[in-house]
């Protein structure tokens, strides 16, 4: 904590001016070494009871959090858009509003979501969650934009669909939309007399097509890794949907993060740490990803097949979590691939799927509408002085770890881990 000096001044009056009020909460660090006097905690500091910590790389903040069937919003404000757009804040401090569960009954805005130039953001994330769980999600380029402008075809870097970013869009706002008052809505096609279009992401705010019947707002997302025909398919359902931006920050500018624990990540009652990898069931496997704001990510377990040929169907072994595809032959004694998969010693994998060829590679999935996947040997192949040896995989891994005398320090290679 700083000693107050004898002269409550602000050492940087302009920066305090510029941005504002939220200074004394929200820059905490910055506020009592800068922003004594505008902030009064000069004789004895005092802040808000909320967490902070400084984003790590892999940090992000949360700007904004909906809480699906919640209709409270500050005076003047009716949906999720309209909270966004607004300068109003909402449940700032409440303890567990900022989780990425729907188990506090409320929607989640900060105040730092109006200072958007003091953000330092690179990149905005928006995500639908089901249970704590990741589902769906749209990454963009935020590098010049402003609170109103990221959201836009053209700053897409990243998404869980395989099609989003070269197919062609109909509709891709934040606002709503005049025919079916969908907000944040991307959507390929929509046909305004029967409810029959497709898309990959939006938030409903009324019973306008049959599929949109849960509690307002709803949050609804294609569960596979193309757009859903909305009015055909059964889309996937959210409990919570969020805005969070990726700041770049100096270490000197302090931020609040996503954050449960302050200390890992918080996953159905158990605490991971930085790297962990863990699996639930046979639904996902996930990772910590930064255990001071407690950001983890989970990705289904097995993969999703989309629009299989009628001769083909996914069969799933006795006493294993994933199936794989198998293809009848058709009249003619042909067997037709299903779509957008890789073929790989008589398995079909999906988008981004990884396996392994024994122990001798690993393999992933990069581009399922052409086929392509790539192989690279499994084990690192080390290059170690004379005093050093390999000893013996672990039990149940593949790969041989160098063994050296305490005075020699081996360096492993970026993101290495034991296979």
């Amino acid at each position: 904590m700083t000693t107050a000096t004898p002269l409550c001044v602000d050492k940087n009056p302009s920066a305090c001016a510029e941005i504002g009020p939220d200074v004394c909460t929200l820059l905490i660090d910055f506020a009592k070494e800068n922003c004594a006097h505008q902030c009064n905690v000069c004789p004895t500091p005092s802040v808000p009871s909320v967490q902070v910590s400084t984003p790590s790389p892999n940090g992000y903040v949360l700007l904004m959090k909906g809480v699906t069937g919640i209709g409270t919003y500050p005076p003047g404000v009716t949906d999720l858009f309209g909270l966004w757009n607004s300068t109003k804040t909402i449940n700032e401090f409440q303890p567990g509003a900022n989780s990425l569960t729907p188990n506090f009954p409320g929607h989640y805005k900060p105040g730092l979501s109006n200072n958007w130039p003091s953000l330092c953001l690179d990149k905005v994330r928006v995500s639908i969650y089901k249970n704590g769980v990741e589902k769906a999600f749209m990454l963009f380029n935020a590098t010049g934009s402003d609170k109103m402008s990221w959201f836009t075809p053209s700053r897409i870097i990243d998404s869980s669909w395989v099609d989003l970013q070269s197919t062609t869009k109909q509709y891709f706002a934040m606002s709503q939309d005049p025919d079916f008052l969908r907000e944040f809505y991307a959507s390929q096609n929509a046909d305004k007399s029967k409810c029959d279009s497709t898309g990959w992401m939006f938030i409903s705010t009324a019973n306008r097509c049959h599929m949109e019947a849960e509690k307002k707002p709803a949050f609804y997302y294609a569960p596979g890794q193309t757009s859903a025909h909305w009015g055909y398919n059964k889309p996937g359902v959210g409990d919570v949907f969020t805005i969070q931006g990726h700041s770049k920050c100096p270490n000197n500018v302090v931020l609040p993060t996503v954050n449960t624990t302050g200390g890992g990540c918080l996953y159905k009652g158990k605490l991971y740490h930085q790297g962990d990898n863990w699996e639930d069931g046979c639904d996902y496997n996930c990772t910590c990803d930064d255990e001071q704001s407690g950001h983890y990510s989970c990705n289904a377990l097995c993969p999703i097949y989309d629009h299989l040929p009628k001769l083909c169907e996914v069969v799933i072994p006795n006493g294993q979590c994933c199936g794989h595809v198998e293809c009848r032959p058709d009249e003619g004694g042909f067997i037709t691939a299903p779509p957008n998969t890789c073929f790989y010693k008589g398995q079909y994998y999906g988008q981004d799927d990884t396996w392994k060829d024994d122990c001798k590679y690993k393999c992933e999935c990069l581009q399922a509408n052409l086929g392509f996947f790539r192989c690279k040997e499994l084990c690192y192949k080390w290059q170690l002085p004379s005093q050093c040896t390999l000893t013996e995989p672990a039990p149940g891994k593949c790969c041989k770890t160098p063994s050296c005398p305490p005075w020699i320090t081996i360096q492993y290679p970026s993101g290495y881990k034991e296979e």
